[in-house]
């Protein structure tokens, strides 16, 4: 492998590690919107996920760009890519996150939240107008035919009661 390749495979696997960790960090601020409670559950699995899922893309991608071939210098290049996260680029991806997360996530949300509540209001209506309707036949009904709609229940058992048994008495 050449210098120049050998550079190029260096930048490839710091900008890998600020990628990772430029994810990871996602996930972390993602979580500390969540109410604390909840928070204290969900963070391991949301963090260990992240990590296995930075681990499973760093696995393809030595197998799919490096050709398999694993270097000690790749682990150091990708630690030292997490390092620069860390000093220097957490801030401004950080910026440039919240951007997005107000130009894109928070109108797309807004959109959803409106379109259910629309379609909520519909059914509401629908459901009132049904029950309206459905009162104002049986208030109408019941005003023309009283006696029909009256519950007449008579309950006929079939059975012959049970007799009161009495005590025999002992006197006799």
């Amino acid at each position: 492998m050449s210098p120049v390749e050998q550079l190029a495979h260096l930048i490839f696997w710091i900008a890998s590690g600020i990628l990772m960790m430029a994810w990871l960090d996602a996930i972390w601020c993602r979580l500390q919107l969540i109410q604390k409670r909840l928070r204290r559950q969900l963070l391991p699995w949301a963090l260990a996920g992240g990590v296995i899922c930075a681990a499973i893309v760093s696995a393809y991608m030595t197998i799919h760009y490096a050709h398999g071939e694993w270097r000690v210098y790749d682990v150091v290049a990708q630690g030292s890519g997490v390092l620069l996260y860390r000093h220097f680029f957490q801030q401004p991806i950080r910026l440039v996150g919240r951007v997005m997360d107000f130009m894109l996530l928070q109108p797309v949300w807004k959109i959803l939240h409106i379109a259910v509540t629309f379609i909520r209001l519909i059914v509401r209506v629908h459901v009132k107008l049904v029950a309206g309707i459905y009162q104002l036949t049986y208030t109408v009904a019941r005003k023309i035919f009283p006696t029909t709609l009256q519950r007449k229940l008579k309950i006929r058992y079939t059975r012959a009661k049970p007799r009161s048994r009495r005590k025999p008495d002992e006197s006799t």
